[in-house]
């Protein structure tokens, strides 16, 4: 389990870098954009998903944290979609947070801190929640001007 554990978080790490490396390159384009953002939703699923496949924690705190993840992603780009030029507010979570709780949480479980889990997943769903509000908030805003 840890050794799949430390793969994915190899995938993290590549997964932050190719934009960087589009950038200074000049290799961005709009479908690179697109399918980046798809990408990191299915890698969201899995990397959340895991601790209930593995039982550190209950999949009714999964399902919710999947949920709320999904939807921090999807108030900005819905909202950016109708607002072009405009950037939705980033909120308290970005992906970069998230993942970073997902790990602290990972890391705590492998020094044996074995009930942990449950209460890093009802702070995600918290803050992604909050994210998700202050999303459509600013969406809000923005649209009725």
């Amino acid at each position: 389990m840890y050794a799949l554990a430390a793969i994915s978080w190899i995938g993290i790490i590549f997964d932050a870098l190719d934009g960087y490396v589009a950038r200074k390159t000049n290799k961005v384009t709009k479908f690179g954009a697109f399918f980046d953002s798809t990408m990191d939703r299915i890698s969201d699923f899995f990397y959340v998903s895991a601790f209930g496949f593995a039982g550190l924690v209950p999949w009714t705190g999964v399902s919710f944290a999947i949920v709320t993840t999904f939807l921090v992603s999807y108030t900005k780009a819905r909202g950016e979609s109708l607002l072009p030029g405009s950037k939705i507010v980033n909120g308290i979570t970005q992906r970069t947070e998230r993942l970073l709780l997902l790990f602290l949480c990972f890391a705590l479980f492998a020094l044996g801190f074995n009930n942990v889990g449950l209460v890093f997943f009802v702070l995600l769903i918290i803050l992604n929640g909050t994210t998700v509000i202050q999303r459509i908030l600013k969406a809000k805003e923005l649209l009725n001007g």
